[in-house]
């Protein structure tokens, strides 16, 4: 334990660390301005209903007048760290803007948007204002040269774990078929230029296979020096090419600009602007007394937050099934763009009784569509909004609701298959982390246990 506090709390160049808050604090605000121009932020303050994870239900939007208000102060937050201005109190306010607009509306989810709050979480412990930062101009004594070694291995520690799940969610039998990807790329036939690139047939196995290899590869080519630069260059064709093809706002720049952080600390220095600010690292420097008072604290909630990002990724292991049809256990294990599905879910509200009436839902009067979308192939929002039926009629006088569906998917350009069983009131079903017994298995996998 000894040798792990020397290697986390050894001192280095400040410089990289100063670098990634500058460029972290614009593309987070940016990230939220993308909303607009998305029209994501529509799925806030539209919808009648809002999806939100099992341990928050209490937290739904604001009124409108309150969302747009947490939007101005988020994006406000990030130019405000960008800028390493009132640095303590922008990160706490960047870190509950990021993290109310994610636990908000659950169909928001994709894997940035959560690495972004894990990364806003930690950018309120990292000491990234004391260079080259407006804190620095108003209080000088702030200034210093060096951080901590661990402020910058936990990031770096992060990325590799992105893209090492990622590419282990990628060894599976529909990703080495290039099942996904064909898909896609059937789409972007009408591209300018690369269209016809795109829609040849040998494109998505080749991207398939460079995208898997990359993946497993990233963080072993850039931690050896000899390959570093190899490793860089792959990783921004990687994200360039994903930007042509797929957009994917603000992650591509995100990513490069976290794996910046694989070479020297030092190497923002070569920038012109950064060396008139920032003051010269003279290597070996011994803080003071107190500097590293809650060493053993720190070095146990690292531990413990590694152990966390390591394991949570397996968790759908706990689930039968394919994780990419029941989607149990799919949310926070990185994995990304693994399947193309598409389907529908019909609702129908059943009040038993002598006179027994029936209600098929237009889930468009309480949704958008993008939320109907998602709700398609995820039983937990199909569970959610099953509940909300059951108690939106239950406000109108009606007892005893019972809310079944019809619902059907296609995964990876398979024939569409029933993914939930029309049998099951789901009114009467509880929300859990337990695996749901209602949803239907692959035909594939049923011909597998006869």
């Amino acid at each position: 334990m000894q040798r792990l506090k020397e290697i986390l709390f050894k001192p280095i160049d400040i410089a990289s660390l100063a670098f990634f808050r500058i460029v972290a604090g614009m593309l987070l605000s940016a990230e939220q301005i993308n909303q607009f121009f998305t029209g994501d932020y529509l799925n806030y303050i539209q919808p009648r209903f809002n999806f939100s994870y099992l341990f928050f239900p209490w937290l739904k939007p604001f009124p409108e007048t309150g969302m747009y208000a947490l939007w101005a102060v988020t994006i406000l937050a990030g130019f405000f760290v960008a800028a390493g201005a009132f640095y303590r109190i922008s990160t706490v306010v960047l870190f509950i803007g990021y993290s109310l607009l994610f636990l908000m509306e659950e169909t928001e989810f994709v894997n940035h948007f959560y690495l972004y709050c894990l990364l806003c979480f930690w950018l309120m412990f990292l000491p990234a204002h004391r260079a080259f930062s407006v804190d620095v101009w108003r209080k000088p004594e702030l200034k210093r040269s060096w951080t901590p070694a661990w402020t910058v291995y936990l990031l770096l520690f992060q990325i590799s774990v992105v893209y090492f799940y990622a590419g282990l969610a990628k060894l599976h039998e529909d990703w080495l078929l290039a099942r996904p990807l064909k898909l896609w790329m059937s789409y972007k036939a009408d591209k300018p230029v690369i269209g016809g690139v795109l829609a040849h047939e040998v494109t998505p196995w080749i991207m398939s296979y460079a995208g898997l290899v990359f993946d497993l590869l990233f963080a072993p080519l850039l931690l050896y020096r000899r390959t570093r630069w190899l490793g860089f260059t792959l990783a921004a064709m990687f994200h360039l090419s994903n930007v042509l093809i797929f957009g994917l706002a603000t992650f591509p720049w995100f990513s490069l600009t976290l794996t910046s952080l694989y070479f020297s600390p030092s190497w923002p220095r070569k920038l012109p602007f950064f060396c008139k600010f920032i003051p010269a690292f003279k290597g070996e420097i011994t803080p003071k007394p107190y500097a590293f008072r809650y060493k053993n604290l720190l070095t146990y909630s690292l531990l413990t937050y590694a152990a966390l990002q390591l394991f949570i990724p397996f968790r759908h292991f706990l689930y039968p099934g394919k994780v990419n049809w029941t989607e149990e256990g799919h949310k926070f294990s990185w994995h990304m763009m693994l399947r193309a599905k598409s389907g529908f879910t019909n609702f129908l509200v059943i009040v038993p009784g002598p006179q027994q009436q029936r209600f098929s839902i237009n889930t468009s009067d309480y949704l958008t569509e993008n939320q109907i979308r998602k709700m398609a192939d995820q039983p937990d929002l199909i569970l959610q909004f099953a509940h909300f039926l059951a108690e939106e009629y239950e406000r109108k006088g009606h007892k005893h609701v019972q809310v079944y569906v019809g619902s059907q998917n296609s995964l990876n350009g398979r024939s569409g298959q029933v993914f939930i069983n029309p049998d099951v009131n789901l009114a009467a079903e509880k929300r859990s982390l337990k695996s749901y017994v209602w949803i239907l298995p692959l035909k594939e996998e049923e011909k597998q246990a006869e």
